[in-house]
C-alpha cells in the first residue's frame, strides 16, 4: 500500500489567505527555559494550510464539521489534472473527464509554482463547473491552492454553489507529486463542536 501525505505543513510564515491571521506557535515549555517538558501554543485561523469547509462556512444555518458523517471524509478519489492551458476548471472542461468517484482532488499549476507566496492568479474553480460537479453527485471537492473561488470574485460563487448542496471542500492540498488517477482518500476534520472549518492531515492510499 502507498501512502501519500497531500497536506502542507503547519510553520509560521506558511502562505495564506491575504485576510487570515498568520499560524503561529509559541513556547508554553521548554527545555530551552529550563522546564521539565514542552508544551506548545498554536494559533491560526481554522482555513489556513490543509483543512476543510463545511457548509456553515458560507451558509447560514448550515451543517457544521460535526453534522457532516466520517464516511464524507474517507473513500474512493479521483485526482483530475487541469491542463496548464486552463487559467479556470469550468464545466466544459470537466464534461471531458470521466468522472469515477463521488470525490474530486483538482490538480493545476498551484502546486507547482504558487505554494511558496500567495499569488493572485491561482487556477479556481469557477461556479458553473462546480455546479456540474454536484449534477454528477459529487461530494467533496478538493483544490491545491486555499480557496476554490477565484481571487476576483468577492462574492465567492463557488463556494456558495458547493456548500449549498451540501459538498465539503478540501482547500490547500498538497498534490505536487501525485499522478492522476483513482485512490482512497482519508482527511478526517478536527472534531470541534460547531466548526466551520477544521484542519485535517490528508492523505492518499493506492495498491502497488
Amino acid at each position: 500500500m502507498k501512502i501519500m501525505d497531500i497536506s502542507v505543513a503547519f510553520q509560521e510564515g506558511m502562505m495564506k489567505y491575504p485576510s487570515l491571521l498568520p499560524f503561529e506557535r509559541k513556547w508554553l515549555r521548554s527545555f530551552e527555559n529550563g522546564d521539565q517538558n514542552q508544551v506548545s501554543y498554536i494559533q491560526s485561523p481554522s482555513h489556513n494550510g490543509t483543512h476543510l469547509d463545511a457548509p456553515s462556512h458560507y451558509i447560514k444555518g448550515g451543517k457544521t464539521m460535526d453534522d457532516i458523517p466520517l464516511d464524507r471524509f474517507y473513500g474512493t478519489c479521483q485526482v483530475i489534472e487541469i491542463p496548464a492551458d486552463q487559467k479556470a476548471v469550468t464545466r466544459e472542461f470537466l464534461k471531458g473527464v470521466s468522472l469515477q468517484a463521488d470525490k474530486v482532488l483538482l490538480k493545476t499549476t498551484n502546486c507547482i509554482s504558487r505554494m511558496e507566496e500567495f499569488a493572485e492568479d491561482y487556477v479556481y474553480l469557477d461556479a458553473d463547473g462546480a455546479k456540474y460537479l454536484v449534477e454528477q453527485g459529487v461530494r467533496l471537492v478538493g483544490v491545491d491552492y486555499v480557496s476554490v473561488d477565484a481571487r476576483v470574485a468577492p462574492e465567492k460563487p463557488t463556494h456558495h454553489m458547493l456548500l449549498e448542496n451540501e459538498v465539503i471542500i478540501l482547500e490547500c492540498a498538497n498534490l505536487k507529486d501525485v499522478e492522476p488517477g483513482i485512490y482512497t482518500l482519508a482527511a478526517f476534520p478536527l472534531k470541534v463542536t460547531g466548526a466551520e472549518g477544521a484542519f485535517c492531515r490528508a492523505i492518499l492510499m493506492q495498491e502497488e
